[in-house]
Order: structure tokens, then sequence, then C-alpha cells
């Protein structure tokens, strides 16, 4: 199955400016759907975890175009 590159880029982009809603979102519907999850977390700053997280998206989602970046990482 072919990525959507265009399709991913357009739907992150109705994400991107509600990130940090999105990013907590997730942690909690981790948590909610797997509750032995939370205990991975426990000594971290999830305010700076979810920060973390819309960041890294944000990478692939910039470069998902540019195969060669990821042999750079």
């Amino acid at each position: 199955m072919a990525l959507k590159v265009k399709v991913l880029e357009q739907s992150f982009g109705q994400v991107q400016p509600h990130g940090t809603k999105f990013a907590a979102s997730f942690y909690e519907k981790l948590f909610d759907d797997f509750p032995q999850a939370r205990s991975l977390f426990a000594n971290t700053d999830m305010e700076m975890q979810e920060k973390k997280l819309f960041r890294s998206l944000s990478l692939v989602i910039l470069n998902v175009r540019y195969p060669g970046f990821w042999k750079l990482c």
C-alpha cells in the first residue's frame, strides 16, 4: 500500500493548530486503553512528554517526502 503523503500532510495540517490538546488526548487514550502503560511514565513530566511527541510527529510529517533525511537520523 502506497503512502498517501498529501493526505497525511493535509490531515496533520488540521491537527497542528491543536498540538498540545492532541498530544494530551493521545496519552489520555493510551492510559485509558492500556492502564499498565502509565507506570512507564511514572517519573515523566507529561507536559514535556506531550511536547516531545508532537515535535516528533511534526518532524516526521515535514520530512515524509524526503526519504534521504531518515538516513541521517
